[in-house]
């Protein structure tokens, strides 16, 4: 950019009218530019069904483009394996183990998604190669994994950068199912993941007590953790697992302005964080975040500011057949989630300004028994009567009311974006 001095500066340092037309000095573009960078955070990419599930429709996430083709990142978790070799007849190979083919991850790119966390509950239902088997097909799509890597050694965060802004994302798990899916990892293999915590069943003798003599099992939970109701609720702390992880975060933080962790924690199907969530958020913070994104209630949950910076427990399902077909409770409501946008900015060289707005979006399935996610504000827009109207407006409130943790009512329904007052 070029600037021209003004009269009173080019007749102070003695240069005459005539000079003024090609008296122009060079400013360097750092010191008046405006950057920005706009981030949306997703939920749970879920898969839940199995043959002519959420997978099954090449269209499922077509809804969202409009909402998400303003985002210069959009960030979700890929609650599912992804692999080649999977029979035509029968995506999923039992209770609770995931799996689906290399197609559904072009069709979660071409939607908008830049960046998927494969650091969940679900990564090892498919075994330890399928875990390196999502890693590689999740590249193909165009998609860059976070929260596991193919090599011991390689970074598991990524750096999203714009207009020289850059984000960190560094995202983990609490554990892989390992009760379910029998996935045990060995030393070496439990590099590539980034764990908080051992995964369940570790100690021995509870493994002996799950498999053999249940009931005492879960006796024994419930005496050693009050918050326990089920297997879900594991929080045995893992000072090794922490330990590789704040490693991770600290080498993030050093090459960014911004770090987000974005982990997978807590129980199920709760309408507010435990205490135990808590304590994990204030265990990201303290090691380098500065906001914590959280998923795996699948359902929304409250976001607040702890000491300035956001705290988001869980966005929902983004897509899957829970609340749809498949309820845990009508109050969950797993069928609605938050899309959180978030915006980066920086005047000249001052500081980086960070703000928030949040979406709501719906799945739900069409006439065909197709799923299908899209934005609240356009399902309004199209509703085909008042009644149908008033209650997508009412589904509106009362998530955006559980998201904002207080009284709230959508000042324009219609609105892509919902503000979020700080």
């Amino acid at each position: 950019m070029v600037m021209t001095l003004s009269r009173f500066s080019l007749y102070k340092t003695g240069v005459n009218g005539q000079q003024l037309a090609s008296f122009v000095v060079q400013i360097d573009p750092r010191w008046y530019t405006i950057k920005s960078m706009k981030i949306t955070y997703l939920g749970d990419i879920m898969c839940f069904r199995g043959r002519g599930g959420e997978s099954e429709n090449p269209h499922a996430l077509e809804g969202l483009k409009g909402l998400l083709h303003l985002s210069d990142y959009v960030v979700g978790n890929l609650e599912t394996p992804v692999a080649r070799a999977i029979d035509a007849a029968k995506h999923q190979t039992g209770r609770y183990r995931f799996v689906v083919p290399p197609d559904f991850a072009r069709i979660v790119r071409e939607t908008g998604v830049t960046h998927v966390s494969v650091a969940n509950n679900h990564c090892l239902d498919q075994g330890f190669e399928g875990l390196l088997e999502t890693l590689r097909c999740v590249k193909e799509a165009g998609l860059v994994p976070v929260g596991a890597r193919e090599r011991p050694g390689e970074p598991a965060y990524a750096v999203l950068e714009k207009g020289g802004i850059r984000v960190g994302l560094a995202a983990s798990t609490y554990g892989t199912n390992a009760m379910e899916n029998k996935a045990r990892l060995s030393r070496a293999h439990a590099r590539h993941l980034n764990l908080t915590q051992n995964q369940e069943l570790s100690s021995p003798l509870v493994r002996w007590l799950f498999e053999r003599r249940s009931k005492w099992y879960y006796r024994w939970k419930k005496l050693t953790n009050r918050e326990a109701e089920d297997w879900f609720d594991r929080k045995e702390f893992s000072w090794g697992k922490r330990r590789a992880l704040a490693r991770e975060m600290r080498e993030a933080r050093r090459k960014v302005d911004f770090l987000v962790a974005y982990p997978h924690v807590g129980g199920q199907h709760r309408l507010k964080p435990m205490q135990s969530v808590r304590r994990a958020y204030d265990w990201f913070f303290r090691h380098g975040a500065d906001a914590v994104i959280g998923n795996h209630e699948h359902c929304v949950q409250p976001a607040e500011f702890m000491k300035g910076r956001m705290a988001a427990f869980c966005l929902g399902n983004t897509l899957s057949a829970l609340g749809v077909d498949v309820r845990a409770g009508d109050e969950c409501m797993e069928n609605l989630s938050i899309a959180l946008h978030q915006y980066l900015e920086r005047e000249a060289c001052g500081p980086l300004s960070v703000h928030y707005t949040f979406s709501v979006v719906k799945t739900y399935k069409d006439r065909n028994g197709a799923y299908h996610t899209r934005p609240m504000h356009e399902l309004i827009a199209e509703a085909a009567d008042d009644g149908a109207r008033h209650t997508l407006i009412d589904e509106l409130n009362i998530i955006g009311r559980r998201f904002l943790g207080r009284e709230w009512a959508a000042a324009e329904p219609t609105a892509a974006e919902q503000e979020i007052d700080t």
